[in-house]
């Protein structure tokens, strides 16, 4: 066998050009390995964004939970205060807040004297 035929037959097994020196890497393994890793980045990203998301709202609900919607409370304090209590809202005119329990029982009691109110 000659030189030549010899150079020839080494280039054609490694798949290499004959003036390209081998150097031993396979492509096709680097290739597969960069994707895996890129995909396990990307996996990983993902599971850290989820996990800070979950722990985010938690710690929202908790300040929510401690702080209590103030706004909501005076609100609820408010709402309270003049469902309950008695005030004058005009005295020329004669206008009064009266608690809402004791403005349902006059109600009830005006509707059951003229007979409007009716037993089911």
């Amino acid at each position: 066998m000659s030189e030549q035929t010899r150079e020839d037959t080494v280039d054609k097994h490694h798949g290499i050009a004959n003036s390209v020196e081998s150097d031993g890497l396979d492509a096709n393994a680097i290739t597969w390995r960069v994707i895996v890793g890129v995909i396990v980045f990307l996996i990983a990203v993902f599971a850290v964004v989820e996990v800070t998301g979950i722990k985010f709202q938690e710690a929202r609900t908790n300040a929510t939970t401690i702080t209590g919607y103030p706004k909501l409370q005076e609100t609820r304090i408010e709402a309270n205060r003049l469902l309950s209590n008695y005030e004058v809202l005009d005295i020329e005119s004669g206008i009064y807040r009266i608690p809402i329990d004791r403005a349902m029982e006059l109600v009830a009691a005006e509707a059951s004297v003229d007979g409007s109110l009716t037993a089911q």
